[in-house]
């Protein structure tokens, strides 16, 4: 009998064990900016969440979902003094705006997994790793510093805009579910494109794509109806790309025979 109570105890022992690993820990993320009187936190998700403000206060903050406008959705912290403050939120943060301040320097999401929607343009950041953000749909994070960008884990982005940025190279073969890419402005010398059958529109201005580079993005495109209104923008009397020029037009009717349409800026 005592046999089989300890034979009982340890099969319930080993499944509270189990139980206990399945659940998921609160996730975590950081960010570094420069503060000054009232500072506006936009972040949407479920549940609640702990938000250390940096300066010694926190607050705990109870979360909902909007990813049609979540960026109206906000908590915000006066603080005493201006200077550099890290602020962290522990919770299950589905989207994260940071308010396009030109002050955010360090942006920390890789514990963060759910996150779904990254908005975080406009700021001074020299790196962003989201490599841990499979859930990722919309990542936006243009006019920043950046030299690298990685997004071959987030298979599940439908929209990515790095413009403006430093990069040299952009690789979204993986991301087979975009239907938004904007990567101009940048230093780009090898865009490369996988099966993208929902794409409708692609920037890729002022970079340094030269013809054959051009040509292959033509090559990759999928084909569209004509309703569907898809467009390439790849150069122009002012926002060109070296090659550009040199298209011929039996080059340029590739892209134009699956119904895109070129767009010229002059």
């Amino acid at each position: 009998m005592k046999t089989k109570f300890f034979i009982i105890a340890a099969i319930v022992g080993m499944v509270l064990v189990g139980c206990k690993k399945k659940i998921e820990e609160p996730g975590v993320l950081t960010m570094t900016t420069t503060v000054s009187g009232e500072y506006k936190l936009y972040i949407t998700g479920t549940g609640t969440a702990n938000i250390d403000w940096g300066d010694g206060s926190s607050d705990i903050v109870t979360l909902s979902y909007f990813p049609e406008n979540f960026a109206e959705y906000y908590f915000k912290r006066t603080y005493a003094s201006a200077g550099e403050k890290t602020i962290t939120v522990t919770g299950n943060v589905l989207s994260l705006y940071t308010n396009i301040s030109g002050k955010v320097t360090a942006l920390d999401v890789s514990k963060m997994p759910a996150l779904k929607l990254l908005w975080c343009s406009n700021e001074k950041l020299t790196s962003l790793d989201v490599s841990k953000n499979t859930a990722l749909t919309e990542l936006s994070c243009a006019a920043n510093k950046l030299e690298d960008l990685d997004v071959s884990k987030n298979t599940a982005l439908t929209y990515l805009n790095c413009g403006f940025n430093n990069l040299t190279k952009l690789d979204v073969s993986t991301n087979t579910a975009l239907i938004e890419l904007y990567c101009y402005y940048n230093n780009l010398n090898t865009l490369t494109l996988g099966t993208h059958n929902a794409l409708g529109r692609l920037e890729c201005f002022d970079n340094d794509l030269n013809k054959m580079a051009l040509v292959d993005i033509f090559y990759k495109l999928p084909v569209r109806k004509p309703a569907d209104d898809a467009w390439i923008w790849c150069g122009g009397f002012l926002y060109q790309n070296p090659g550009y020029w040199e298209l011929t037009p039996a080059e340029k009717q590739i892209a134009m025979n699956k119904n895109w349409q070129i767009g010229d800026f002059y």
